[in-house]
């Protein structure tokens, strides 16, 4: 395995998001037994495939034991700093992080109004950075005409420190959480960033 093993907590919030392949939980499970954690049931876990339907069976009675609670709450918040460490190790890119962390998916529930900030932060600057390549593109024909489209202009300077701060907040998100990211945001929002 090419990734280490996340603890119980990123581990559920990864299969309730749907980022994990489902196969990995007994594997997990015996990583986390040999750490001297869990019970009967997280044991029974490990000694599964990953492809048995018992694995689903046996998931949210073995984060029970290792006292996660199941519907997972605050799925995405939990989750943030392994997605943005996906982006900074070239796994994934920018617009997947933002789809993933977006707060209206159909499938999450949480409410958390400083990760909703930071996401809707960063989709603002990576909006900004789209129309800033869209500028540069050249010209297409439409319909016999050179159309361009309406594209707001963006400085040069602009797209520095926009594209400076979207790798601050996701280096941020990675390494200190939400609180971090959105603290960069604040710095920034304050004017003691400058063009970071």
């Amino acid at each position: 395995m090419s990734e280490p093993v996340p603890d119980p907590e990123l581990g559920a919030a990864l299969v309730s998001l749907e980022l994990a392949d489902l196969r990995l939980r007994p594997w997990w499970a015996a990583h986390w037994v040999a750490a001297g954690l869990g019970g009967e049931r997280l044991a029974e876990l490990a000694g599964l495939g990953g492809v048995e339907r018992e694995v689903s069976d046996l998931w949210p009675l073995a984060l029970a034991e290792l006292g996660v609670a199941t519907p997972v709450v605050g799925a995405r918040r939990t989750a943030a700093p392994w997605m943005a460490r996906q982006v900074l190790e070239g796994r994934r890119d920018l617009p997947w992080l933002q789809r993933e962390l977006w707060p209206y998916r159909e499938d999450t529930t949480d409410d958390d109004e400083a990760l909703d900030g930071v996401v809707y932060a960063v989709d603002e600057l990576l909006g900004l950075l789209e129309r800033a390549e869209l500028a540069r593109r050249p010209p297409r024909r439409r319909r016999g005409l050179l159309w361009r489209g309406r594209v707001p202009e963006v400085s040069e300077q602009q797209e520095r420190e926009s594209r400076a701060l979207v790798d601050a907040v996701v280096v941020a998100l990675a390494d200190g959480g939400v609180e971090a990211a959105a603290a960069v945001l604040d710095a920034r929002s304050a004017g003691t960033v400058g063009g970071r």
